[in-house]
């Protein structure tokens, strides 16, 4: 009777050992993965945090080439419409091939305007009409 007290007595302190143990293991696992998803949280968080400023970052940027494209339109416009009036005014002289000095002033002022973007890209200033 002794004996089987002492298996008994020994077999609850065995469980109750084991079970102490499997419900520590389970604590500490569920503690484990929850500071791994609030990890994994923090960086898709930072990721967005991220996406969002690269994001306003091409939105001013498409911002500037939209300003850079028309004032380029604006001067393209206004050089057109000198030449168009030169041009105009100055009709009866090509037909003998002469050009006056007004159009080849134009005409070169455009050139330098246009090699100038060109060599610039369209984030560079745009150079303006004379």
């Amino acid at each position: 009777m002794r004996l089987s007290l002492t298996l008994l007595v020994g077999g609850a302190a065995l469980l109750f050992v084991s079970a102490s143990h499997w419900f520590a293991w389970q604590a500490g696992h569920q503690q484990a993965q929850a500071e791994c998803q609030a990890a994994n949280a923090d960086s898709a968080r930072t990721a967005l945090d991220q996406l969002a400023e690269m994001a306003q970052e091409a939105h001013a940027a498409s911002k500037l080439i939209y300003s850079a494209q028309q004032a380029r339109d604006r001067i393209d416009r206004q050089t057109t419409q000198e030449l168009q009036n030169v041009l105009a005014q100055t009709a009866h002289m090509r037909a003998h091939c002469e050009y006056s000095n007004d159009i080849m002033r134009l005409v070169d002022d455009a050139r330098a305007r246009a090699a100038a973007a060109a060599s610039g890209g369209t984030g560079a200033a745009v150079p303006g009409a004379n």
